[in-house]
């Protein structure tokens, strides 16, 4: 199983995140721990293969997922991690690009000019980030627009479409498309439930 968290979500709550090694077999962790954690993580899964929608989904998602982290923090924290020559690895690299889109995910962003940025080829930075993502760059980016539009679904009472288009999708009606093929609604149909 892999969780991935917007890492400029959690760097908000704890600055130092990026400074912290995580290990499962941390000293002060218990087999207590390590059972709560795999019971944990299979409730996840459970919960993300059942097929009913609620209102309360996200929120027992959410309260999953906080609990995973907080496990995580209070018992496999090891502290400051070393930093050594795999600094420069293509899993360091990628957290580099996920933080650059998480940044700038409102912008117009193509994998060419984000491969640029980063120095890569268009074709090498394709198949790296698939290979280390599980997804590929315009799944990921998508994924990170539409979790901004839900938050602002339900945060604002900015126009729907406007919303789309603040969060970086190109038009109305690309917006519309991916928010139904992610959520089986449409995103006004979504705002009218919450």
């Amino acid at each position: 199983m892999s969780i991935s968290f917007q890492v400029s979500y959690l760097e908000r709550m704890m600055p130092n995140l990026s400074h912290l090694a995580v290990d499962r077999h941390a000293s002060g962790a218990t087999e207590e721990d390590v059972a709560r954690m795999q019971a944990l993580c299979e409730q996840l899964r459970a919960h993300v293969d059942l097929e009913r929608e609620s209102e309360s989904r996200y929120f027992e998602t959410n309260k999953i997922l906080y609990s995973i982290l907080d496990l995580m923090y209070s018992a496999f924290c090891t502290g400051e991690q070393h930093r050594t020559r795999g600094d420069n690895s293509p899993h360091k690299r990628l957290f580099e690009v996920v933080n650059y889109l998480e940044d700038h995910y409102r912008e117009n962003l193509t994998t060419q000019n984000v491969a640029d940025h980063f120095g890569y080829s268009r074709e090498y930075f394709c198949r790296l980030f698939k290979r280390y993502a599980n997804q590929t760059f315009k799944q990921y980016l998508t994924e990170v627009r539409l979790a901004a539009a839900v938050k602002d679904l339900r945060m604002t009472d900015r126009g729907v479409g406007q919303i789309g288009i603040e969060c970086g999708f190109p038009d109305e009606k690309s917006f519309f498309a991916a928010f139904r093929k992610k959520c089986g609604v449409t995103p006004t149909q979504y705002r009218a439930e919450m």
